[in-house]
């Protein structure tokens, strides 16, 4: 495709004209709707022109009128009586301005000095403070390392808690293992028991039966009591030994319920000692950006100083 034409200067005149005697106003868009091409921009740029040359030009093309002698005087005299007034005001107006000029230039000197001595308070109390949330972040930063090591500490305590009620638990369950033989044991001989004696009652019963007999089941009664007894004695010692361990196993279990809290609340800790350090850390940003407009605004300060005195 071939690029289109540009619009002449001509073409852009012979429209505008033609609005003109239309009695329309000459707009880029009416200019472009007319013609049929050409930016709206463009084509205002070149009729404005060609006002501006057409309105000098008729201007230029008219001839001044000469005056009478009369007024020529009339007209110099009133000039050289106002030359000396305006000469006077604009002497007044000029020493008036450098009095204005001078004051102002103290006055912004004055104000600079106490911007720039603010500044400089500013500035050191956030160095200051900047020093302070410094040695708050090192005190911070020592009280995690010990939380962190207290924690680990309890959950070291923790875990051996744990395996030693482990261990307890399991002694436990052979203590209750071993009670339950020694019940089915005394239970047996308890049975045995019975049985003798019911035998010594038909023994003592019967008439014809033998003192020597009656011994030897007096013997066999006399040892399963004793025997009864020993088991009963062991049944006791394990019951004992059984609530020990449980006492143990009590103990054991509030230890380890104490060291889940202070695990627990080192944690919390912890946690809070983090909070305290994100809003500190947030905090020196804050400070550090005020330091920061701080720096910039002075040599601003001393630019704008620099303009107002080229003024004066």
């Amino acid at each position: 495709m071939t690029r289109p034409s540009e619009v002449t200067d001509q073409q852009i005149i012979d429209a505008g004209l033609s609005l003109q005697k239309d009695g329309q106003e000459v707009t880029g868009f009416r200019l472009r709707k007319l013609i049929g091409a050409g930016a709206a921009a463009r084509l205002m740029r070149v009729w404005r022109e060609f006002e501006m040359t057409h309105d000098q030009g008729k201007e230029s093309g008219q001839t001044e009128t000469d005056l009478p002698l009369e007024i020529e005087d009339a007209l110099g005299q009133a000039f050289e009586q106002h030359k000396v007034f305006l000469r006077r005001t604009a002497s007044d107006i000029l020493r008036n301005a450098s009095r204005l000029s001078e004051r102002r230039v103290l006055e912004v000197t004055e104000n600079a000095a106490k911007e720039r001595e603010r500044y400089r308070e500013e500035l050191s109390e956030a160095e200051a403070s900047n020093q302070e949330l410094d040695q708050v972040n090192e005190t911070i930063a020592e009280q995690n390392s010990v939380l962190l090591e207290q924690i680990v500490i309890a959950q070291e305590a923790t875990r051996a808690a744990l395996s030693e009620v482990a261990l307890h638990k399991e002694r436990e369950n052979n203590l209750h293992a071993k009670v339950r033989e020694l019940e089915q044991d005394n239970e047996e001989m308890s049975g045995q028991l019975q049985q003798h004696k019911l035998q010594l009652d038909d023994c003592l019963r019967g008439a014809a039966l033998k003192d020597e007999r009656h011994s030897i089941v007096e013997k066999q009664l006399s040892q399963l009591q004793l025997a009864h007894d020993a088991v009963s004695d062991r049944n006791i010692e394990r019951g004992e030994q059984l609530s020990a361990a449980k006492e143990k196993i009590s103990g054991l279990e509030d230890r380890v319920a104490d060291l889940l809290q202070q695990l627990e609340h080192h944690r919390v800790e912890l946690s809070r000692a983090q909070d305290g350090s994100l809003r500190l850390a947030r905090s020196n940003d804050s400070l550090q950006m005020l330091m920061d407009k701080i720096v910039n605004a002075q040599p601003a300060e001393s630019t704008g100083k620099g303009g107002e005195h080229g003024e004066g």
